[in-house]
C-alpha cells in the first residue's frame, strides 16, 4: 500500500517516507520496520497508468499519533 500511495500522491524514483507505528510496537520495531521500508523498490503503475520506479530515498518512523503535532 506505501507504493501505491506514494505512487498517487506523484512520487517518482526515490521519494522520502513518514510513517507511524504503534506505541507499543515502537521501541522494539523501529529499527525493523525502517529498513524493510529502504530495501523496498518497485515499479508501479495504478488503474492502468504508466509505470514509474518508486523506492524510499529516507524513511522516519514515529510513534502512531505523533503527526497531530505536524498537522
Amino acid at each position: 500500500m506505501a507504493l501505491t500511495a506514494a505512487y498517487l500522491l506523484g512520487a517518482e524514483k526515490q521519494t522520502p517516507l513518514a510513517l507511524g507505528l504503534l506505541l507499543a510496537y515502537y521501541s522494539n520495531q523501529k529499527e525493523q520496520v525502517k529498513s524493510l521500508f529502504k530495501g523496498v523498490a518497485a515499479y508501479v503503475s495504478v488503474d492502468g497508468g504508466p509505470e514509474r520506479p518508486v523506492s524510499f530515498s529516507r524513511v522516519h518512523v514515529f510513534p502512531q499519533g505523533v503527526e497531530v503535532v505536524y498537522a
